[in-house]
């Protein structure tokens, strides 16, 4: 008598058990995916704040004429091409130029967003628009002049304005 009501009670336990824990899994694997999204997005933001810190090391000081990306890739200049800080400042523009393109490596190869995150991935995709164009203009200078520097302003005004609204969505997920 026993085991008849036992038999009959547990597939009843199994399916209870089932309707509980399939929602469970289901959410759970949701939440993974999202946080596996956040902790892409957070990378990316992290290493576009660090390159916009290096440009901006190299922007003012190739306004203030010490020229670092002036020098680079010229060759031989006035005994300077041994000195430490020219190889300092050509690891630093080499090491801009890379992770410039790693990050833009890891930001195309970022699938479609979940839709919790449609808000943080637009915001990254229009902070990338200004961080490309203030790298561009790091790497790529022009000749020191009241246009040059009001640009390099402006663009490093909308760099930071979009980076704090980056990392405010991020922190929100």
């Amino acid at each position: 008598m026993k085991t008849t009501y036992f038999t009959k009670l547990f597939p009843l336990t199994i399916l209870v058990m089932f309707l509980f824990f399939a929602p469970l899994f289901y959410y759970y694997t949701d939440y993974k995916i999202e946080q596996a999204y956040a902790d892409k997005l957070k990378v990316i933001y992290q290493l576009m704040d660090r390159n916009a810190f290096k440009a901006e090391t190299i922007v003012s000081s190739y306004s203030s004429g010490q020229g670092i990306v002036s020098r680079y890739g010229e060759g031989i200049v006035a005994g300077k091409n041994n000195s430490f800080e020219y190889v300092q400042d050509e690891q630093m523009v080499q090491s801009l130029e890379q992770e410039s393109a790693k990050c833009h490596d890891l930001l195309s190869e970022l699938p479609d967003p979940p839709k919790e995150m449609m808000e943080a991935y637009s915001a990254l995709l229009d902070a990338h628009i200004t961080y490309k164009q203030y790298i561009r203009l790091a790497l790529h200078p022009q000749e020191p002049s009241a246009k040059f520097v009001q640009k390099e302003r402006k663009l490093k005004q909308e760099l930071n304005s979009s980076l704090a609204l980056v990392k405010n969505s991020i922190t929100q997920l």
